[in-house]
């Protein structure tokens, strides 16, 4: 009937309302924030959200936010739920209602009431009901343990500062708002982007500029947290259904469904622009950074599937980064 999201710290809360929905729905878990919004963006098959108040270092009321401000209209008109204490829902019931959440479930409850909950968005009743075995209610998770205090900020970072001029953004746009994918995510990403052939879009690739020399000279800690603080710049510009990722030393990539070459162009040329008047200070030294960048598109390039539109912006770039090693060699 419908396939849904599990948000919530509890293994056995989560363990509780899978068997109360299986077999008649696909139940997906998640335990904290950033792995609940990466299953969201990823499977374009879910139907509902049930989110407890605390996920992880993030909350439910955040997630629901980020859900109702995206500019996808499946993420944005996704029916979402929480599941608390009748304490706890009582605290966040009116901010929540006020955010557009679709109900509220009471840990305690029987299967039976919380089928009924759910029965508006995902038809939760049927003729099945009355053949399942009775289950228990949903326990009541003991109360989370208090954070450990943070440690002193350190008094000075290998990676001082990078002042780039903001640009103008919508609220929560997209996978943006959260962690870049790992390269594994990332490729799963891709290919279901481009699942059906001929699907318009496209991937741009952009690698910093004699990157192996910066990890010679600066060290690799310090490489790694240009190329980190690059991604994020480049995250803060990306469109709500875009996704990114530090896909390789040095190297972040980007995929835009509905993208075209020329938008992967204009988009390259300002990150070289904010770059160039960006204040880099390494170690008390400034430091000037440059990207040499790559693209590839559907249908410019052919009906291309994700993974051979991922392959073809790679070799795309290798070839312009051995372009530019060639011509520094001769000048």
């Amino acid at each position: 009937m419908g396939n849904i999201l599990l948000a919530h710290e509890s293994k056995t809360v989560r363990a509780t309302l899978k068997a109360f929905l299986k077999p008649a729905h696909k139940v997906l878990e998640a335990s904290d924030s950033d792995a609940a919004w990466h299953m969201l963006v990823l499977h374009n098959d879910l139907n509902a959200v049930i989110a407890g108040p605390d996920l992880g270092m993030s909350t439910g009321m955040a997630l629901l936010e980020r859900v109702r401000h995206n500019t996808l209209l499946r993420l944005k008109q996704m029916p979402f739920y929480f599941i608390g204490s009748e304490t706890r829902i009582a605290e966040l019931a009116a901010e929540a209602t006020k955010a557009q959440a679709n109900g509220f479930l009471h840990t305690g409850m029987k299967r039976q009431e919380v089928l009924r909950v759910l029965h508006p968005a995902i038809g939760t009743l049927g003729a099945e009901e009355s053949m399942s075995p009775p289950l228990p209610t949903i326990p009541t998770p003991p109360p989370a343990p208090k954070p450990a205090p943070k440690p002193a900020p350190k008094t000075m970072e290998p990676f001082e500062a990078l002042q780039i001029p903001a640009a103008k953004r919508t609220l929560n746009t997209g996978l943006g708002e959260s962690a870049p994918l790992t390269p594994n995510l990332f490729e799963s990403a891709v290919t279901r982007q481009y699942a059906f052939p001929g699907q318009k879009g496209a991937i741009l690739c952009c690698a910093i500029a004699n990157y192996p020399a910066l990890v010679k000279n600066l060290g690799q800690a310090t490489a790694v947290s240009l190329a980190s603080k690059l991604t994020k710049l480049a995250q803060t510009r990306i469109g709500g259904s875009d996704i990114i990722s530090l896909y390789a030393p040095g190297v972040l990539a980007i995929s835009t469904a509905g993208g075209t070459s020329a938008a992967c162009e204009k988009f390259a040329a300002q990150l070289k622009k904010n770059l160039a008047s960006a204040k880099i200070v390494v170690h008390g030294t400034p430091l000037t950074l440059s990207i040499i960048s790559s693209h590839a598109a559907v249908p410019e390039d052919g009906a291309l599937s994700g993974k051979e539109l991922l392959e073809l912006a790679k070799h795309r770039l290798l070839q312009a980064l051995q372009n530019a090693y060639n011509a520094g060699r001769k000048s």
